[in-house]
């Protein structure tokens, strides 16, 4: 039920994500935070319906128990499409004079260009079912419609579903009885080595039709799929600091996508052989050495460094400068290995326990919290009035270290599509560091507030209010993002001069 849960959240996030994305592009718009607002209000009130609101009303209405979960989806999916509605058409509409209604040019300029490689609207050919003009099959492998899609992009289909239905419990019952026993012990189905490198070159000899990029890329999914099997492994797991590693694919694929134009200008070029044979050589020699030390973390690199080598070899140049981003990005799925995450859980998890205890004295100071509290280890301690002591212990699992790693990788994608000069993208990507620690001690802070006027129990680690403000790190390291960006945005528009001829600038005489 949880697994089912989880897949009707995203569903829904990825319409609400369309939706918003569209309404953009036809306004001539391009806001980042609208998913990310709707996904807090989506997972926030869905939240709180279930875990408060819900139980006070069930037993007043006798609502079933089993009513919980459905409820907090609706009422999270109407939270998030209302304010969805309200960002997309409400907020800053753009003037009817800047917006035509069809894709002629108003009177006096030019046509309006279409998009990279096509005609400007006036001079493309007629839509499919006008006058003189042949419809397009849709059922042509190459047609634009649905089974155009479905034709094309089937293999990719399957390979989601060969990851996505094992996590579902009653699948997993099922499939032993379908005739898919594990061959040997281990965490995942071994189907997928089978099936996997088969799909991956049929997926690419549809896109390209040719047969020498569908056998390389049969032959490097056959000999990486026992490390991707196992990196998502670790992120299924419960503990996992690398849970966002489920979308660094798919947001991979869209950044590929988002650069088709410039992409389809580019012709494949021999230029950086030497590079790429070089470069693919010393991710299979990672590759061998992570094997023999067993050591998943190599061979996660080792993925990403043949990946560069087969589009060095294979692209030139040119093309590997667009996708150079997109291909570091697929670093951020890849785990540490628990060695390094030890090394790092500790000493994070002493600083945010020192500066709760700093900030909640500022604040009894200023007699906005009732206590004084003192550290002693991991623990923020206080006594109560009746003599005892209470307290608020940070586990690891409050170091940290998991919202550092996550919004570091948000931080690269911000930093990357932000409009921004190199060295402040840079800098707003570093900004994950502080954005996270202050995000994560905002969180310590507050449990310790309400744990210090209410009690530590209503802290606990199976509390709403111990998950409501886990959530809140992420709204707070977004709002602290976004405000960051807008910052060093106002000093590239400041240090870059008005040209003469720019829309609003007025030429000295």
């Amino acid at each position: 039920m949880g697994s089912l849960a989880a897949f009707l959240d995203i569903v829904c996030l990825a319409v609400f994500g369309g939706w918003a994305y569209c309404v953009a592009k036809r306004q001539r718009r391009d806001e980042v935070g609208w998913l990310l607002m709707a996904a807090a209000a989506f997972w926030v009130s869905g939240y709180a319906m279930e875990q408060v609101i819900f139980p006070a009303l069930h037993p007043r209405l006798g609502w079933p128990a089993t009513w919980a979960k459905p409820a907090a989806f609706l009422f999270g999916s109407l939270c998030a499409a209302v304010l969805d509605l309200y960002l997309t058409l409400v907020l800053k509409p753009l003037p009817a004079s800047h917006a035509p209604a069809s894709d002629a040019a108003p009177e006096g300029q030019a046509p309006v260009p279409g998009p990279a490689g096509e005609a400007p609207a006036e001079a493309r050919p007629a839509e499919a079912g006008a006058a003189g003009a042949p419809a397009a099959d849709p059922f042509s492998l190459r047609a634009d419609g649905p089974l155009g899609y479905v034709a094309r992009y089937w293999p990719s289909g399957i390979i989601v579903l060969m990851y996505l239905l094992p996590t579902f419990d009653a699948v997993a019952a099922m499939m032993p009885k379908l005739g898919f026993h594990r061959v040997h012990a281990g965490p995942y189905p071994p189907y997928r080595e089978f099936a996997m490198p088969l799909l991956a070159g049929l997926q690419v000899w549809l896109w390209s039709r040719r047969v020498a990029p569908a056998l390389l890329c049969g032959l490097f999914f056959a000999a990486f799929i026992p490390e991707l099997n196992w990196m998502e492994w670790e992120w299924s797991r419960g503990s996992s600091y690398y849970s966002h590693g489920y979308l660094i694919p798919f947001v991979t694929l869209w950044l590929v996508w988002m650069n088709r134009a410039r992409l389809a200008k580019l012709e494949p070029k021999g230029d950086l052989r030497g590079v790429g044979i070089a470069t693919l050589a010393f991710g299979l020699l990672l590759l061998l050495l992570g094997s023999y030390l067993r050591r998943g973390s190599l061979q996660g690199v080792s993925f990403v460094i043949v990946l560069a080598g087969l589009i060095f070899f294979l692209y030139g140049r040119a093309i590997s400068k667009v996708l150079i981003f997109p291909l570091v990005f697929t670093v951020s799925m890849i785990p540490m290995s628990m060695w390094m995450l030890n090394r790092f859980t500790f000493p994070l998890k002493m600083f945010a326990t020192a500066g709760t205890v700093r900030v909640v004295n500022a604040l009894h100071a200023t007699g906005l919290h009732p206590y004084a509290v003192t550290r002693s280890g991991s623990n923020v301690t206080w006594r109560l009035p009746d003599g005892t002591e209470d307290l608020l212990t940070v586990a690891e699992a409050c170091s940290g270290l998991k919202s550092l790693i996550a919004l570091l990788t948000f931080g690269a994608l911000l930093a990357y599509l932000a409009k921004l000069s190199p060295r402040h993208k840079i800098v707003l990507f570093l900004a994950g560091v502080p954005v996270a620690l202050l995000a994560n001690m905002w969180r310590i802070v507050t449990l310790t507030v309400v744990a210090g006027r209410w009690g530590s129990a209503v802290a606990r680690p199976d509390g709403w209010v111990h998950d409501t403000t886990g959530l809140g790190i992420f709204a707070v390291a977004f709002v602290l993002f976004f405000a960051f960006e807008r910052v060093l945005m106002r000093f590239d528009s400041g240090a870059a001069p008005a040209r003469p001829d720019a829309p609003g600038s007025a030429a000295v005489a």
